[in-house]
Parts: C-alpha cells; structure tokens; sequence
C-alpha cells in the first residue's frame, strides 16, 4: 500500500476517487481472482470494466507501414524491450511463428541511452537479423535511433474488453466498436 520507490503504488488509492471509469487490465485467466479481491477497494458507482491487451500488427517505425504479424513467420528477429513482462511480449512473437535470433532484456521503464542503441544496431548486424522488434513503450524513447541495418518494426496493441465496456462515459455515445 506505499507509493514508489518503497511500493508498488504510483498514486495514492484515494484519486481514484477521480476517475469516471476504472479499467483493470492483466492476463485474462487470472482476471476474476484479480477483480473479486481489489473491487470492493473502488469507490461506490464507479465503473469498473475488466480488459486485456492483445498484438494486433506490427508498425514499421521509419516508413510508417503495418504488417501484420503472419506475414513475418519464419523470419529471424532481435527482440528488445523494457516492459514489466518481457515473457509475454517473446511469447506472443514467437505464436506468429517469428524466430528470436537474440533478446535483450532491459528494465521495466528504461531510459535507452545512445550505447544501448548503438548495441542494439550492432547486435542486428552481426547475427543478421530480418527485423529488429519492440514495444510502442520503448520506441517512444528511441527517437535518436537511425536502424541503419534491419527494420525496427513496433508491436501495436489492441485493447479487449472482458466485460461490456460504457462506451458512453468516453465518447458520449455507442458507435465505437472495440477489436
């Protein structure tokens, strides 16, 4: 229950008195254990929509092009990331049949320096990799990064929700559809 660095909370529980909806998300099977023993910690008439983060396509970082994840199978790849959970994100590329040739690892948050650039360039050459692959967390913060070899190609998301989401306490009506 402290706030970091001493735990693990990032604001203090009472400014979700603020908030006109609350989306818990993490992995879809330990979904129901999750909501039963943190909902009643939210506050009374606040909606609580349960969701999951999916790949959708992958987003060429120079050329702005999509691809979809299919059509890279059997292509070899330097994976990098510094998310919370890196399994997840080398589990999901390695389901569209993309083979990890090498991942590095970097700390959840990272602030990716011009040598941790420069490594991941090298790193691409020397095994000769078909694409270097992130997440759209870490590719904001590759904005000096030229990719001079391999193309970076940055995973895209897509949010699914578990339960019926309110559409109208975003956008005011129910025409917007979800993946």
């Amino acid at each position: 229950g402290f706030l970091l660095p001493r735990g693990t909370l990032r604001e203090r529980p009472s400014a979700m008195n603020r908030a006109n909806l609350i989306l818990m998300t993490g992995k879809s099977e330990g979904m129901e254990v999750l909501s039963a023993a943190v909902q009643p910690k939210f506050p009374n008439g606040i909606p609580v929509c349960r969701v999951f983060f999916r790949g959708a396509s992958f987003r060429n970082m120079k050329s702005g092009e999509e691809i979809q994840g299919q059509s890279l199978s059997g292509r070899k790849c330097l994976l990098v990331s510094g998310i919370a959970d890196p399994a997840s994100f080398r589990k999901f590329v390695e389901s569209l049949g993309i083979v990890v040739e090498r991942e590095l690892v970097f700390p959840d948050h990272h602030k990716y320096l011009p040598d941790d650039l420069d490594a991941v360039e090298n790193i691409a050459r020397y095994r000769k990799v078909d694409a270097v692959i992130t997440t759209d967390k870490d590719a904001v913060k590759w904005k000096n990064f030229n990719g001079n070899g391999a193309p970076v190609l940055v995973l895209k998301l897509t949010v699914s929700p578990v339960d019926p989401f309110p559409w109208k306490l975003i956008d005011g009506n129910d025409a917007v559809g979800v993946a």
